[in-house]
């Protein structure tokens, strides 16, 4: 198989080429990873072995993925639009003669859905990360529910022998709403926090320690006690929770309350706190008290800490897990019976 994959966002793409190497499909994608010379944004490392056809690649740098042309599309057999609905209806004319997935990302709403409602009948199939998105006001289905993956082999090894709160998240201030910065604030107020993530200076040094190379992340997940997961508007989850669930950081998530977005009226989008079993494998709460509560008991009693992170480790490799996401992707991508 030759697959044409669509990026939007350059960690789930990092992630999902490596997955479909290994299924044995060539992928080129047009993303962050397009050009083999200058991989990636900095937040993974470069794909070993990653090649890309001469003549792709040129036609790949004079088009932008708003205007496809035969040309680009014609050596693939499928092709994977992540997320960006208008990329699909605005070349649909080019790439209804593939086999086109849309690779929801929890970011969409029922605008998309409508814009997309009469491709389905022209053969477009979706792949959910959640069944949360069934809730979105004119949902038009899915052909599979295929979560985002981690591999329990890199996120591991969790000792917690500093007792910090930590968060990985971007420009959380200028995101604020988006981010529950103001519930983070409230509740982290005269606690030991570490926040990373790019752009977050403003914050202040206090909290704010910028960006992390991959080997650093990782280092931080382990040896910090509690990871405070604010979420982001809309998604139903993101990759730095499944990242700090599997690693056996305890993980301390906003409830369904401040998790749903208010302003998107009707939908229910937010997952955590199904995946959750409070108090066994990780907590959740929308109660600013609880939650100081709960960080208190976490930074007090490390024993307290392992247990109820190496069940979360365990929940997530369960629902997350690299093997049962791999086998997902090679039943849907592989399987005749699904194309």
């Amino acid at each position: 198989m030759r697959l044409l994959y669509l990026s939007c966002h350059s960690v789930l793409e990092y992630d999902e080429i490596l997955l479909f190497r290994e299924l044995g499909i060539e992928v080129f994608s047009h993303g962050a990873y397009s050009d083999p010379e200058r991989q990636g944004d900095g937040m993974r490392k470069p794909i070993e072995g990653l090649k890309a056809d001469p003549k792709i690649l040129e036609i790949f740098r004079r088009t932008p993925k708003e205007n496809l042309t035969e040309e680009m599309v014609e050596p693939f057999d499928t092709v994977i639009v992540m997320s960006v609905a208008p990329w699909i209806s605005r070349n649909w004319p080019v790439l209804k003669k593939k086999r086109v997935i849309w690779r929801c990302i929890g970011q969409n709403h029922s605008h998309d859905e409508l814009s997309l409602k009469s491709f389905r009948a022209e053969g477009l199939q979706i792949v959910r990360c959640s069944p949360k998105e069934s809730t979105i006001p004119g949902y038009i289905g899915a052909d599979a529910f295929i979560r985002f993956y981690k591999d329990p082999s890199l996120f591991r090894g969790w000792t917690g022998e500093e007792a910090f709160a930590v968060n990985f998240t971007q420009s959380m201030k200028q995101r604020a709403r988006e981010c529950n910065f103001a519930f983070f604030k409230r509740v982290m107020e005269g606690m030991p926090c570490r926040l990373y993530g790019p752009h977050n200076d403003s914050i202040g040094k206090e909290w704010a320690r910028g960006a992390l190379p991959l080997e650093e992340f990782l280092v931080q997940l382990q040896k910090n006690r509690v990871y405070f997961y604010t979420g982001t508007y809309p998604a139903s989850y993101t990759l730095n929770f499944i990242e700090a669930w599997m690693t056996g950081i305890p993980v301390l998530a906003l409830g369904p309350q401040y998790g749903n977005d208010p302003q998107l009226l009707g939908y229910d989008l937010y997952e955590v706190p199904d995946l959750i079993r409070h108090g066994t494998d990780g907590f959740f709460s929308d109660d600013e008290t609880e939650c100081r509560q709960i960080l208190r008991d976490l930074f007090r009693d490390r024993d307290y800490a392992r247990a109820v992170g190496a069940k979360g480790r365990e929940s997530a490799i369960k629902l997350f897990g690299k093997d049962r996401i791999k086998k997902q992707w090679a039943d849907f991508l592989l399987d005749p019976a699904s194309s």
